[in-house]
């Protein structure tokens, strides 16, 4: 599991949700604090909710038992950090929490509204405010451990980059001309009509082996019509998929069908082509130190939590939530 800056995301989204209900029951103790089972519930919540944002499909699937343990062990590791942030007497930014704390007031709409709110939670502006600053304690914390990883070499790149040198290929380019005739839907049937029949007719003109400099000159209202009809260069994947699935069916010199799309009717002239080249290594070096630095990051903090996990006292009153 990744961990990163959303933790106090994590932390700030869990406490306007609630706190654990008076009836609830401890799952997890560690280092003599609770974790109950409804904040291990709401954590899941925020996290599936994340992986809806960027996988839509993933809305239809539930909690399962990995999701839960999972957010068992994020406030597992909250707390481990928090215990460690103390512990190195690890400061935060008082103005940003100030910030914050000033954007949740305002979700409210009006003093009222919130501490109404707060005091359903069982909380006060005073403890929402030691959440908070719990929040951003391990979010400098987890500042200085990123800064505690060791930077990329040179050479760790270079091992990177020919260890398969062929995933880093520029993408195929291809040179287009066409004929543009575009269509007003607002202007009504008859216009759709003739645009269609004036778009076949050139089209007929073109198969038969008319100039389509000449064609795209005389009849193209599109970019490029002057210079009869060239687009330029594109890479595989610029052009909308209909459009690239046509272009990358023909073969340089040769025309495309007649495309229809919701902007009007295209023929399209393939002028010229390069295909993919693995790209110089002195020009992909900054993404793959970069790449790389991101990982060293996050493998290192990853090891920092798990060592403070395993030499935290942790009781699983609840074998569920145990990895």
């Amino acid at each position: 599991m990744m961990y990163n800056k959303r933790i106090l995301m994590l932390l700030v989204l869990f406490f306007l949700q609630g706190c654990a209900d008076k009836k609830d029951s401890a799952a997890i103790i560690v280092n003599g604090k609770k974790i109950m089972h409804s904040q291990i519930e709401q954590a899941a919540e925020i996290i599936h909710d994340n992986m809806v944002k960027s996988f839509p499909q993933k809305a239809l699937e539930g909690f399962d038992t990995e999701l839960l343990k999972g957010a068992a062990r994020q406030l597992i590791a909250n707390e481990v950090l928090y215990n460690e942030a103390k512990k190195r007497n690890i400061g935060f930014n008082p103005d940003m929490l100030d910030s914050t704390l000033l954007k949740i007031k305002q979700q409210f709409g009006d003093k009222e509204s919130y501490k109404k709110e707060l005091t359903s939670m069982g909380e006060t502006e005073e403890s929402m405010r030691k959440h908070l600053e719990k929040g951003a304690m391990i979010d400098s914390l987890m500042k200085v451990l990123s800064d505690e990883a060791d930077s990329v070499s040179d050479q760790e790149c270079l091992e990177f980059y020919r260890k398969d040198s062929l995933k880093f290929m520029s993408r195929p380019e291809v040179r287009v001309s066409q004929i543009f005739f575009p269509v007003d839907t607002g202007l009504g049937k008859n216009h759709m009509d003739s645009v269609q029949q004036l778009a076949s007719k050139v089209f007929e003109e073109a198969k038969k082996g008319e100039k389509f400099i000449a064609l795209a000159k005389k009849y193209s209202r599109g970019p490029g019509a002057e210079a009869g009809g060239d687009m330029g260069w594109f890479k595989h994947g610029d052009l909308s998929p209909e459009l690239d699935k046509a272009v990358s069916a023909i073969k340089t010199g040769e025309i495309s069908t007649l495309l229809s799309t919701d902007a009007g009717y295209h023929i399209f002239m393939k002028t010229d082509e390069k295909q993919g080249a693995v790209i110089p290594f002195d020009n992909i070096k900054p993404q793959i130190s970069s790449m790389l630095q991101m990982k060293k990051k996050n493998d290192y903090v990853v090891s920092i939590i798990d060592s403070l996990i395993l030499l935290s006292d942790i009781k699983y009153l609840d074998e569920k939530y145990k990895n």
